[in-house]
C-alpha cells in the first residue's frame, strides 16, 4: 500500500460509516466499483437490496 493512499477514506454504503483503508470488515465488487461495508450485517443489507444503495 502506499502512503498516498493511506488517508483514503471509503463510506459504507448501507450505514454510511467511514472506513479508513484497513478497516472495512467486508468488500464487494458491485456495477464495476468496489464498494467497503463496517459489518457482514451490512453486506448482507446491500446483497439483498443493491438498488436501495448503489446509485
Amino acid at each position: 500500500r502506499s502512503e498516498a493512499g493511506a488517508g483514503r477514506r471509503q463510506v459504507d454504503p448501507v450505514c454510511g460509516m467511514e472506513l479508513g483503508l484497513g478497516e472495512p470488515a467486508a468488500r464487494l465488487v458491485f456495477g464495476g466499483r468496489e464498494q467497503v461495508f463496517c459489518s457482514q450485517g451490512c453486506l448482507q443489507r446491500f446483497v439483498a437490496t443493491p438498488e436501495r444503495y448503489s446509485g
